[in-house]
């Protein structure tokens, strides 16, 4: 009877904490493999079954194979197609991307020949052959003189061939001489001088679109055209809009006739300012703003401390303050009594005050008691 050989042996958790001797070979009882150890290295190397082993005859070597089935590259890997070694490490690569079904396409099964392009067959879209380019081509021909229905035509030879064939408009107009009757008609029977009014010959598309609608007559029309030889501009010419009578008249009608900025007026009506009230029950400050009004009338009931905003020389007017409770106001910095601080109107509790003032410049202003009304608040 042949002699047993038995190694040492041991499940592959067994192997994973088990470091053997140089040289020694185990048996792993899990997968039925030998195990090699070099005395170092915790659960030897592993030596594969052949049953283990793929069919290396099926996979392709580095310098080439022929393949007799479909090859398939999965999850959306690149087929990569790289240039020459001496030329670089770039490469072109082809990848599908997500799509609804299966898609082949069939290549040509000739050699294009030079112009041609790859596109798809009219009836059989997947099955790709070599034809012309049927794409529109650019043609820069001033004269139009094909006539091509295939070919566009450039920008520049739009602009040459339009202006040499179109007649400027003042020649359009003159041969309108040949219109007989209507509207037509009515063109036609226009002088040189008449078509001259419209703007000194050179009529413009625009200017004929400002004639729609208008239904005035040549006497308006030379009227307009005196206007503007004189200097009236259209912005002036667009006051009118609206005149229905004499101008003067309707200024008379509004107010008096010598009425300027500049001048000493003689108002025939009394004039007066607008009065601004306001009350103010709480709060540290008020100021009189003197951009809303001249005229004031402020109601108070709490402690509160009186100045002016936007203050401009030369502006004046009145306040009326009315207490209704024993509040002592103080004023602000900006604010100067005749005589000094001690000279300042006294704001009678329960009562109403009335005051002028008058601003010196933009910080300065001048507060003086009219009266005390003695009235309960």
């Amino acid at each position: 009877m042949a002699k047993l050989l038995k190694l040492r042996r041991g499940t592959t958790s067994d192997h994973n904490s088990f470091t053997g001797a140089e040289g020694e070979v185990t048996v792993d009882t899990t997968k039925d493999s030998l195990v090699v150890h070099d005395g170092s290295t915790q659960g030897g190397h592993p030596i594969a079954k052949s049953s283990d082993l793929p069919n290396l005859a099926s996979y392709a070597t580095l310098s080439g194979a022929t393949f007799t089935g479909n090859v398939l590259i999965d999850n959306a890997k690149e087929l990569r197609l790289g240039e020459a070694d001496g030329s670089g490490s770039n490469y072109t690569a082809l990848k599908a991307q997500a799509q609804s079904g299966d898609i082949t396409l069939t290549l040509p099964a000739a050699a294009p020949t030079a112009g041609q392009v790859l596109k798809a067959n009219s009836s059989t879209p997947t099955t790709l052959e070599w034809g012309s380019d049927s794409g529109l081509s650019l043609l820069d021909e001033d004269n139009f003189a094909s006539d091509s229905a295939t070919a566009a035509a450039s920008q520049q030879s739009i602009k040459a061939y339009g202006a040499a064939t179109y007649q400027p408009l003042d020649a359009d107009l003159t041969s309108l001489a040949s219109c007989q009757s209507g509207a037509a008609g009515a063109i036609a029977a226009l002088t040189q001088a008449e078509i001259e009014i419209l703007d000194d010959a050179t009529v413009t598309t625009a200017e004929l679109n400002k004639l729609d609608g208008f239904t005035g007559d040549k006497d308006d029309l030379i009227y307009a055209k005196d206007l503007k030889a004189t200097g009236v501009t259209a912005t002036e010419f667009d006051y009118l809009d609206g005149v229905t009578s004499n101008i003067q008249t309707q200024l008379n009608a509004k107010g008096t006739s010598n009425v300027s900025l500049t001048d000493d007026n003689v108002w025939q009506g009394a004039q007066r300012g607008t009065v601004t009230a306001a009350t103010h029950s709480s709060g540290a400050t008020y100021d009189f703003d003197l951009n809303v009004t001249n005229c004031f009338k402020l109601t108070i009931s709490a402690g509160v401390e009186l100045g002016f905003s936007n203050m401009t020389a030369g502006t004046a007017g009145t306040i009326e303050i009315v207490n209704s409770g024993s509040t002592v106001p103080t004023w602000a910095t900006e604010v100067y009594f005749a005589g000094g601080t001690s000279k300042a109107p006294t704001i009678t509790a329960s009562a109403t005050t009335v005051l002028a003032y008058y601003c010196f410049d933009s910080s300065k202003v001048l507060v003086e008691g009219m009266s005390d009304v003695k009235n309960s608040a």
